[in-house]
């Protein structure tokens, strides 16, 4: 089952690299990465756009961290669902809108 209980968004407090980066890793130990849904906002504006892309680029460069590290599986496909899961699947499943994983709801 998804977990209902996510650790709270590094953003508000920590919004640069380093904050959001040790975010991740503390979410690892303590959390399944991969059960995190993702970066959040309340905003709809256009400008928060580019947030959400700098949270994809620090999640991405965690992930290579950890794989050149050992700790995590270095296959591309492994890797992907964990990336789709945490920037979109996970939330998606979580309001019951269409996955891109294709996996069911």
């Amino acid at each position: 089952m998804q977990g209902r209980v996510q650790i709270g968004a590094p953003w508000w407090w920590n919004d640069h690299f380093r904050g959001i980066y040790d975010w991740l890793d503390a979410a690892m130990y303590y959390s399944v990465l991969s059960e995190f849904f993702g970066f959040t906002t309340d905003s709809r504006c256009i400008l928060s756009l580019s947030r959400h892309d700098y949270f994809r680029r620090v999640l991405c460069s965690f992930l290579s961290d950890k794989v050149r590290s050992g700790e995590l599986n270095g296959k591309f496909d492994v890797l992907a669902e964990i990336i789709y899961a945490v920037c979109h699947d996970n939330a998606a499943r979580f309001l019951g809108l269409p996955c891109k994983s294709g996996k069911p709801q």
